[in-house]
């Protein structure tokens, strides 16, 4: 079905006098945090008619393609317990730029619509922001929606993959918490030492707190914990890991979560940091220009292994996918890559994976 709606596209593009083009307008996991201080919040203790910032990470993933004006649409809904802060100004929001954002009441809930206003840059990465306030107790769910609409525009845009349009948070809204957080967190600093992470942080307002946990992750979305800091009210707090096999990658994300004595948890905001024993991950490809009968490309790993789901897609100069391949690879240092015969001209290799948070994109030249 999918090739079938590509096909139409292509036919209809072709009568009607339209340009096409294919792009990959793409969302990615939803947070939210303090609006004064880089503090993540779980959305599970949202605390009623507080002010927070809702953070909607907008990308257009393909590496060569801008989406066209008039193409897209963002709908966000707040679900039946949130509202936007009345002192906020969408024309004022940090991805007013790109997008004409409204806001209306639709279905028993808050509905903000952006529409896609300038071409949105290919590569383009950028967390909307938003400010809401919780405005009934109970629990409900935000829903975003990356839609491709086509309906101002004489380039037609393709999607590429159209499975990463959507996201969600589930959240929670609890009555007002009487006297402060137990935390705040001020400042986290990283710094990769060789094969080990030290981590600076600095609070303020402890009370009734019991320590601290830090968390890492390869995605910014699983996180999992690494060490452990009792509170001792110096609000100045120092902490070395060490790199393992678990958490050895280009790119590393760190938060740190404090624990209150009654259970109830806060987060700080997340920091990156590279992850790997020397700090970086190189690729090399060659034979390069391949000679005119060659099939095959040969991938080095430097200064690191390639580990992990590695996807490796073969694109020509419009940007259009050749082929795609993925693998699972334990501490491989190179691998093979059948890419067929191909016509002479220039050609990219996109190499991402779970070890390669930002895409390696190789050129090379088929004879």
């Amino acid at each position: 079905m999918k090739n079938l709606a590509l096909l139409f596209l292509v036919l209809f593009s072709a009568i009607s006098g339209y340009s096409q083009v294919v792009a990959d307008p793409a969302l990615n996991t939803l947070n939210f945090s303090a609006v004064q201080v880089d503090t993540l919040i779980d959305p599970k203790i949202l605390i009623f008619d507080n002010v927070i910032n809702l953070k909607v990470p907008i990308l257009n993933k393909n590496i060569l393609n801008r989406l066209p004006a008039g193409s897209c649409k963002i709908k966000i809904g707040l679900g039946s317990k949130l509202v936007l802060d009345p002192s906020f100004d969408l024309n004022k929001t940090n991805t007013s730029d790109y997008f004409n954002w409204t806001v209306v009441n639709q279905g028993g809930q808050v509905q903000l619509t952006g529409e896609l206003m300038k071409e949105l840059p290919e590569n383009f990465d950028k967390l909307g922001e938003f400010m809401i306030k919780g405005s009934l107790l109970g629990n409900s769910t935000i829903t975003v929606n990356f839609l491709v609409t086509n309906h101002n525009t004489a380039v037609v845009l393709s999607d590429q993959n159209p499975s990463n349009n959507n996201a969600s948070i589930a959240y929670s809204i609890l009555d007002k918490q009487a006297g402060p957080l137990p935390v705040t967190f001020l400042g986290l600093k990283l710094k990769n030492e060789d094969c080990g992470i030290k981590v600076s942080f600095t609070t303020a307002n402890e009370i009734n707190l019991k320590g601290y946990e830090i968390e890492a992750s390869k995605d910014g979305s699983n996180f999992i914990r690494i060490a452990e800091i009792a509170a001792n009210n110096s609000l100045n707090y120092n902490s070395t890991f060490q790199l393992n096999d678990n958490i050895k990658t280009s790119l590393l994300y760190v938060r740190i979560k404090s624990i209150d004595i009654d259970g109830k948890t806060q987060y700080s905001g997340t920091r990156t940091v590279k992850g790997t024993c020397n700090g970086k991950i190189g690729i090399k490809l060659y034979p390069n220009p391949v000679a005119k009968n060659s099939s095959e490309l040969t991938l080095k790993a430097e200064d690191g292994l390639f580990n992990g789901r590695i996807s490796i897609a073969l694109l020509d100069m419009t940007g259009r996918i050749i082929l795609q391949n993925e693998m699972n690879l334990v501490d491989v240092n190179q691998l093979k890559l059948r890419i067929g015969l191909l016509a002479s001209g220039q050609y990219l290799l996109k190499i991402t994976g779970s070890e390669i948070d930002t895409p390696y994109l190789l050129r090379f030249q088929q004879l």
